[in-house]
């Protein structure tokens, strides 16, 4: 699945190049066999800049956060800003 979204999103302060919409490339990939597939996904964007494509990876770190992006991307059209943990107890 290709569209065009705003990588900005995934950092705390992007640079202006980082604001503006930029191709990616959904994959699912599927393994296995076919009644019970192994599922997996991937995000790329093949025109940015490597330093972009790294602040991806980093964003992008968890199995849980790329499948929670790939949804983004393919529901919305655009990247969703990560998911904050708060270490506090009740």
């Amino acid at each position: 699945y290709d569209t065009r979204a705003v990588p900005g999103v995934l950092v705390p302060e992007p640079t202006e190049n980082l604001k503006k919409r930029m191709p990616v490339e959904c994959h699912l990939n599927m393994e296995g066999n076919l009644l019970n597939p192994l599922l997996s996904f991937e995000i790329e964007m093949p025109t940015a800049e490597e330093e972009t494509r790294n602040l991806l990876r980093n964003a992008i770190s968890t199995e849980e956060e790329l499948t929670k992006q790939f949804l983004s991307l393919l529901v919305i059209n655009n990247f969703s800003a990560p998911s904050t943990t708060s270490g506090g107890s009740g």
